[in-house]
Formats: C-alpha cells, structure tokens, sequence
C-alpha cells in the first residue's frame, strides 16, 4: 500500500510537534530543577548585641562585591552612612583573611571581587535593633542575657520574624576572641528572619520590667481607691 504525499507532510507536521513538545517539556523539567537548586543557598547575616545594650556585633556574608558600604536606615528607612569599628574581612569559602581598604571616613571598604563574609561592630541606641540590606537575608538577632522582646508593652519585633530560646553559651567565647563582651545561656533570645532586607527590634531589660510591674502596681492601687467608693455608693442607691 503507497502513502500519499499528503500522508508523509501530516506525520512529519506531527513528528515536528511531538519533538517540540518533549523539548519545551525537557527545558520546563530543567529549569524547575535549576532555579531552586539556585535559591537554596541565601545569604546570611547574623548580630549580637553586646552586654549592656549599647552596641551590636555583625557577620555578613556578600557575593560577587568589590565595595562594601556600612549603613543604617534613616527615619523614612533610607539608607543613611553609618561609622563602624573593628572591621574584618575574609574569604567565605576558606574563612582566610582578605585585605581591604577603607575610605576616608570609614564607612565604607572596597577589596578585590569575590565572595566574602564581613564583620564589625556598630552603635546601638535605646535598646532598638535596625538592620537594612540591599538583598534578601537570612537574619538571625541574638540577645545577651537579661534582655527580652516578648513583652508587647515592652518590646517588639519586625514582619515575618520568628522569637525562640536557644543555649548561646558557645558564643561567648567565641565573640570574647573578637573582643566582644556578651553573656549567653540556656535560654537567650533569638531572632529570626528568613529572606527579608529589613530587621526591626525594639528590646527591654529587667528593670524595665520591674518598673512595668511597679507602674501596674500602683495603677491597681489607684483603680481601686476609687472604685471602692464609688461601689459602695451605687449599692446604698440600690
């Protein structure tokens, strides 16, 4: 039996269209292997915040940057420059030192292209934490001991962030080799953020508690004195 000429053009249309569709399928299959396997390493940053509240310790890892560029978010979470002390710098991949250079007023590095992880310490005021990256981050806030943030009349925490326990006794020594003054223990506070380029905390210690406690203290009292009266009176009208 011959085939007609219309016969071959329909089985080569259609051999066409099945070999486009396993192409577009094997480069869909593809892709969604690729993309995640590319999403699953993201950066981290991680803070401590010294004993007594007025300054924080960082750890940053960078990418692919020649210039690093220290800031913090400004009243409208703009960036503004921001003065650093004890900056360090080396290589991710094989935790070796790396040279820098630091511009006139220190607040910015630069350094040969590649991946690295930046440290420094930086000022904190009024026992608030605010953090802005140009990137998306895996943040993680550790407090020393005697601060909290579960309070909400006391404390609070950004968008998305996540409060636990955690022992943090190895940090102590290990920040204590940077000079770094914290107090861990069983039972410090973290804080964690996952893929975010802004971190907001606002902390207390145990004598905002008390004074918190004294001030409910006192306004029971008060609440008190006054309904007393006003009870006693509303049952005489009775």
């Amino acid at each position: 039996m011959c085939t007609s000429d219309g016969d071959r053009r329909d089985n080569r249309r259609s051999s066409s269209r099945t070999s486009l569709i396993l192409l577009s399928a094997a480069i869909f299959f593809l892709a969604a292997a690729v993309i995640p396997a590319c999403a699953a390493a993201p950066l981290n940053a991680t803070f401590c915040v010294h004993d007594g509240a007025e300054a924080f310790h960082a750890e940053i890892e960078i990418i692919n940057a020649e210039r690093y560029a220290f800031v913090e978010p400004g009243i409208l979470g703009e960036e503004i420059p921001s003065s650093v002390t004890n900056t360090t710098l080396r290589h991710t991949d094989n935790q070796t030192p790396a040279e820098f250079k630091e511009d006139a007023f220190g607040r910015s590095i630069s350094f040969e292209k590649g991946n690295y992880t930046i440290e420094y310490d930086a000022a904190l005021k009024n026992k608030n934490f605010q953090f802005i990256f140009n990137a998306l981050y895996n943040i993680t806030l550790y407090l020393p001991q005697g601060y909290d943030v579960r309070n909400p009349l006391l404390g609070a925490t950004g968008t998305g962030s996540v409060v636990s326990t955690v022992d943090s006794r190895y940090l102590t020594e290990e920040l204590a080799a940077k000079n770094v003054t914290f107090t861990g223990g069983n039972g410090t506070i973290k804080v964690f953020w996952q893929n975010r380029a802004f971190a907001d905390c606002r902390f207390y210690d145990d004598q905002q508690v008390f004074l918190l406690e004294v001030f409910g203290s006192i306004w029971l009292a008060v609440a008190a004195i006054f309904a007393v009266p006003y009870i006693m009176t509303r049952r005489r009208m009775e």
